[in-house]
């Protein structure tokens, strides 16, 4: 049919300019591949360059670079911080020997601080509560509460624990006041021990949060130095095809097995 031609010519014209069109832009790409000097890649063995300007990838080499994540582990355990700097991020690291370095000041204080409450209490036992026998640690407890030794025994045997009994030391205080006194002296100091175990959990929690930002940074330092692909199966490699008498240079795939 007439009205069927000028579109029959339009559509052999627009195939025509794109197939010169994926011809050419073959052309300029094989082109600018070989003049770019492409890597070929094959699993297992170096990456080589065509003309060799790159160095070949040197697995021992990078095996030996690699680091150790236990190590890391162990590092940050140690002192929180020192995994990261070993990870070679001592910028993110510096926080956690930071927080470390409050946390053991924190500890130090406290227990120092417990220890002179519980001193300062004993003291105020010895001065106003006329000890005497060889108390023990429940004793100063139980005196805290008591006004004398009298009073406690009394209503341990009402209670029926004999075993509770104190025969040897005894206590009298001077004052109600002054038990009292005692009494905060000593609710204090337990309050600091206890304190004092929350720091070392603390620490413990620190040292975590360290080692596991040292094995994740050091899963970013290896990444730097690959090592030779030892997996098994199918692959499907991209090589590159170096110019041949009636083939331009550039790309192709090849496939692989190991076992």
């Amino acid at each position: 049919m007439q009205i069927a031609r000028p579109f029959q010519k339009s559509l052999r014209e627009s195939l025509f300019m794109l197939l010169f069109g994926v011809v050419a832009f073959g052309v300029m790409a094989s082109g600018a591949a070989a003049q770019s000097k492409p890597v070929f890649f094959v699993s297992g063995v170096s990456a080589v360059q065509s003309d060799s300007v790159l160095p070949k990838i040197d697995f021992a080499a990078n095996e030996e670079k690699r680091k150790s994540p236990a190590l890391a582990v162990l590092y940050s355990f140690v002192l929180p911080g020192m995994g990261e700097l070993y990870a070679e991020r001592f910028d993110v690291g510096r926080y956690s020997l930071g927080a470390e370095a409050g946390l053991i000041t924190a500890l130090v204080s406290t227990i120092i601080y417990a220890n002179s409450l519980a001193s300062d209490y004993r003291n105020l036992a010895r001065i106003n509560a006329s000890i005497t026998g060889d108390p023990s640690a429940q004793f100063y407890k139980d005196i805290a509460n008591y006004q004398s030794s009298a009073q406690f025994n009394e209503e341990q045997l009402q209670n029926r624990d004999f075993a509770r009994v104190y025969s040897s030391a005894t206590w009298q205080w001077n004052s109600e006041d002054n038990r009292r006194g005692y009494r905060n002296t000593l609710i204090n100091s337990d309050a600091a021990f206890q304190a004092s175990s929350y720091i070392v959990i603390a620490m413990g929690v620190n040292r975590v949060l360290s080692a596991i930002n040292a094995v994740r940074f050091i899963g970013d330092f290896n990444t730097r130095y690959p090592v030779e692909d030892t997996t098994t199966g199918l692959r499907m490699i991209p090589i590159y095809v170096p110019q041949q008498a009636a083939l331009p240079a550039g790309l192709g795939l090849a496939f692989q097995t190991k076992f």
